[in-house]
Formats: C-alpha cells, structure tokens, sequence
C-alpha cells in the first residue's frame, strides 16, 4: 500500500551533488509533501529594498528541498514524477 511522507523545509541543501544523502527513501507509487523555502532562504521577504538584494547571501540563494531517494531506482532509470498541487507559502 503507498504512503505519504512529509520533509519540512528545514531538510535543504544549496546544489545538485549526488553525494549528498537522502533525507528520505521511498518505495515506487508513495507520495512525498515537501515543504520549501522560498529560493533565497528568506533573506529578502515582501518589503525589502535592493540594497536587502545586494546584501543578501549568494550562498544561499539556491534552495533545495531533499534529496528523495526511490528504492529500486538506480543510475540511468527514468523516473516519473506527478506534481498533485502546488500551494504557494507566505
């Protein structure tokens, strides 16, 4: 039976690197909720001015919820992914 699974937006990393572990291992058909960061990690919310843009970290403007590992799948496969809904945060 497939389950569903949740990673907070605090499980994030800054590039694509398949060194970098999996928060989660799924088997084929679960369903996966990812709660994300907006792609600067915060540092410019509503309001802020372009000297917050200027000052903000370039270290961190590239946010990454995962990685997500799916049992089975191994270098090469295909995988198909279906996006149910997107709810846009804050």
């Amino acid at each position: 039976m497939p389950k569903t699974h949740q990673i907070p937006s605090n499980q994030t990393h800054d590039r694509w690197d398949n060194q970098i572990p999996p928060v989660l291992t799924i088997d084929p058909k679960d369903t996966v909720v990812f709660e994300t960061q907006v792609a600067d990690a915060g540092q410019t919310p509503p309001g802020s001015t372009v000297e917050d843009l200027l000052s903000a970290d370039p270290e961190k403007t590239h946010t990454i919820t995962g990685p997500v590992a799916v049992r089975g799948a191994g270098p090469g496969d295909v995988l198909s992914v279906r996006v149910d809904k997107l709810i846009p945060g804050d």
